[in-house]
């Protein structure tokens, strides 16, 4: 398949995707196969909390593999300042049906990121969606995010760090807009 080709076929699925809030099933994964940890999440961002988990590829009871779950929030207005206040969300009474919005842009989240493949650019194993949750899983990294990496490890240059990735997106949105 041609490189143009692959770009139209990419920016098609995309915007079928985003424009009616649906997913490709290999995209999906079972909820019975990822299974969060603990009782709260272990990071809290502006629209998602990050959850440690065990994800079974297999029906086999080998243990699995640890996983991140980011689980997307979607709220009453009112109900944010409660949520903060907790440091611990409970998706079930704060939660509200999801807008066409949420769903396009993360139908259009979940796409993107599936198709990038860089080393320094975790995958996206897949998402798992029911009425209560979205969420998406990705590899577990001990030492967490390059913000965490870095308050920790003083001899790291951040720049470094950073310069591949940037220079990987570059020539990604190259891509997606020619």
């Amino acid at each position: 398949m041609s490189l143009g080709l692959r770009r139209r076929c990419f920016r098609g699925l995309v915007k079928l995707c985003g424009e009616y809030g649906i997913l490709p099933s290999s995209h999906i994964i079972p909820e019975s196969k990822v299974r969060k940890l603990g009782y709260c999440p272990i990071s809290l961002g502006g629209s998602s909390n990050i959850w440690p988990g065990i994800y079974n590829e297999d029906d086999g009871d080998d243990g699995g593999k640890c996983v991140a779950i980011k689980v997307i929030r979607y709220f009453e207005s009112e109900d944010v300042q409660t949520v903060k206040k907790a440091r611990c969300f409970d998706p079930s009474p704060h939660t509200i049906e999801p807008d066409r919005d949420f769903l396009q842009n993360f139908c259009r989240e979940v796409i993107t990121w599936k198709r990038l493949s860089h080393p320094n650019i975790l995958e996206l194993i897949g998402v798992t969606m029911d009425e209560k949750e979205y969420s998406m899983v990705s590899p577990w990294m001990e030492n967490g995010n390059i913000v965490e990496f870095l308050r920790e490890d003083l001899q790291a240059n951040p720049l470094k760090l950073v310069r591949p990735v940037l220079h990987f997106f570059h020539h990604f949105v190259d891509y997606c807009h020619s």
